[in-house]
């Protein structure tokens, strides 16, 4: 009889009474994340970690999707840039630091080293590490350094003193120190006298009744 159903080709169900007239779903991804994609598309990481954060990456096998999944646990994306955030396991100063490619990594080197008075490598290395996330770090100072022609101009050697890096390659072989002034606290310390060894990065604390001095230290 008319209208039971003989002459369908599959059984109507909820959504025919619902105004969904397709049984398909569409992912449309926002100028924004495609600016991204487009922004990234040199580096293949983080192209792995849009595409998992974005939900893009369903024609790859699975065991690329869970290393991307896996990666794309410490990234965000927030007001059109990737943001690398803690994973709190390490301690880290910035809960979040921008992401950028190779070539903007060497021109926020370059623009930081002019800027803090042409700093040497760690020096500019510790200024963009507390801001930025991107692969090749010293690389890109490098050519950020190389790239100043105010230090250019004193000759390779000036050059190459600032390249020189401040770590050492043994323990015991360089130590940094400073005095952190502290409120007068119980047995009459104000002062800590803080000592780093710069290979290992093991740092010392002692407290002190008077100012710190070389002899003191």
């Amino acid at each position: 009889m008319p209208g039971d159903g003989h002459n369908w080709t599959v059984d109507e169900d909820w959504y025919t009474n619902s105004g969904l007239s397709h049984d398909i779903y569409q992912i449309t991804t926002t100028a924004e994340h495609e600016q991204l994609r487009t922004r990234f598309a040199a580096k293949p990481m983080f192209t792995s970690i849009l595409d998992a954060l974005l939900e893009l990456d369903h024609g790859k096998s699975p065991r690329e999707q869970r290393k991307a999944k896996h990666r794309a646990k410490d990234f965000m994306i927030k007001g059109g840039k990737l943001w690398r955030i803690a994973d709190g396991r390490t301690s880290r100063a910035r809960a979040h630091l921008e992401c950028v490619t190779q070539a903007e990594m060497i021109e926020l080197a370059r623009a930081q080293h002019e800027m803090g008075g042409h700093f040497m490598r760690d020096m500019v290395k510790l200024e963009l590490m507390d801001k930025y996330h991107g692969s090749r770090v010293d690389q890109a100072i490098v050519k950020g350094i190389n790239s100043c022609g105010r230090c250019r101009n004193f000759g390779p050697t000036h050059i190459h003193s600032l390249l020189e890096p401040i770590t050492q390659c043994h323990p015991f072989e360089l130590f940094v120190a400073d005095y952190l002034s502290m409120p007068t606290g119980t047995g009459g310390f104000h002062t800590i006298a803080l000592i780093m060894d710069t290979f290992t990065h093991f740092r010392w604390g002692f407290k002190l009744k008077t100012k710190g001095t070389a002899k003191t230290t």
